[in-house]
């Protein structure tokens, strides 16, 4: 579920936010995901399939507007300050989602997890506001080709994606760097679930305690 919207969904997003109205991206996807919190209502232990698909769609549409983000960029700031902004919106990115994971465990195990579920609704919808008052029409630099060629544009990145996946097989100097992070993600996805099992199981402690840990390897 978290790993999906990345891996498949990624390197098919640039040919869509570079054809539909940027703006109206940043606008519409904060409400599309506010329309998908119902779903995660549900148990995700007693009735799993109504949650995860809830969360992958929510991810997924997190996708696009991430995308979108990083590529309006350019149109909002001089070429000069390109860099400085693209590195602040990436630290600021990585600030946001850790600040978020530990101010959502402690008011989670306070007030219950539906509480963090409105407050995100909330954010939300007060993001697609802001993104609706952006007077640019946030539009690319370079046009691509007719929407007509749509269809064909996304074969081709399937057929590339293939490609580079054989080629970098071929390619130790490719797929060593590849296969190390994979292993590190893979490794750092076991710790975080056996954390969360040892603080649940053995030390009898909620998502606010683990919570700690996230903060603590943020700072």
């Amino acid at each position: 579920v978290t790993i999906a919207p990345f891996t498949l969904l990624g390197p098919f997003v640039g040919v869509f936010i570079d054809r539909w109205p940027r703006r109206a991206i940043l606008s519409i996807a904060p409400l599309l995901k506010v329309a998908f919190v119902p779903l995660l209502l549900f148990d995700p232990i007693h009735v799993p399939v109504p949650f995860f698909l809830g969360a992958l769609a929510i991810l997924s549409i997190n996708r696009f507007q991430l995308a979108a983000a990083s590529a309006v960029v350019p149109r909002l700031v001089p070429a000069d300050d390109l860099l400085i902004a693209n590195s602040i919106a990436t630290v600021g990115g990585t600030l946001a989602s850790l600040i978020g994971a530990f101010v959502g465990g402690k008011i989670a195990e306070a007030v219950g997890s539906n509480s963090v579920l409105l407050i995100s609704t909330l954010a939300w919808l007060g993001a697609s506001l802001i993104a609706g008052r952006i007077r640019s029409d946030l539009a690319p630099m370079t046009l691509p080709e007719s929407a007509e060629l749509l269809r064909h544009t996304v074969k081709r990145i399937g057929a590339e994606t293939w490609d580079g996946a054989r080629t970098m097989l071929r390619t130790p100097y490719a797929i060593g760097p590849i296969t190390s992070i994979t292993v590190d993600q893979v490794g750092q996805g076991v710790m975080l679930t056996l954390a969360l099992v040892v603080f649940r199981e053995r030390m009898g402690q909620g998502v606010a305690s683990f919570s700690n840990v996230i903060g603590a390897g943020g700072v």
